[in-house]
């Protein structure tokens, strides 16, 4: 943890001057960002009393899908920390998809039906490929 102090100029903050967020901390991955304070305009209705307001922020990790060749994969981007993506490739008329590449296909756990799933317990990096599907044709053969 990083420890700091943050101050923040909201509007509110004139009417209770000194009263500023204090002892930021955020996590080594950046998925958790907390202060604390007296400030009473950060939380509505909030009554004065001797203890300070302690604020956790959680980031939510973000799935990148780079796509090379014709298709998609529908998805989002970003999931709620530990959330399970079920991710579904969709190759364009005339392609199929030719398997994952990418920083984090080692964290793929493949269906067997046309879809992996993905546990995102942090920001996910992936690349789709697609590839010209191929296509045989069979011709009668005449002998004379």
């Amino acid at each position: 943890m990083e420890l700091g102090t943050i101050k923040i100029a909201k509007s509110g903050f004139e009417n209770y001057p000194g009263e500023y967020p204090e002892n930021l901390a955020i996590s080594s991955d950046g998925r958790f960002i907390a202060f604390d304070s007296d400030a009473r305009s950060l939380v509505w209705d909030d009554v004065e009393d001797d203890y300070k307001d302690v604020f956790v922020y959680m980031n939510a990790p973000a799935l990148t899908i780079d796509i090379i060749g014709n298709g998609s994969v529908p998805h989002q981007s970003t999931y709620d920390f530990d959330e399970i993506v079920t991710l579904t490739p969709i190759p364009d008329e005339g392609f199929a998809f030719d398997g994952w590449t990418g920083t984090d296909t080692a964290d793929l756990v493949d269906k067997g039906d046309g879809t992996w799933e993905v546990t995102m317990d942090g920001d996910k990096s992936l690349i789709a490929n697609f590839k010209v599907a191929t296509i045989y044709i069979y011709l009668p053969m005449i002998l004379k």
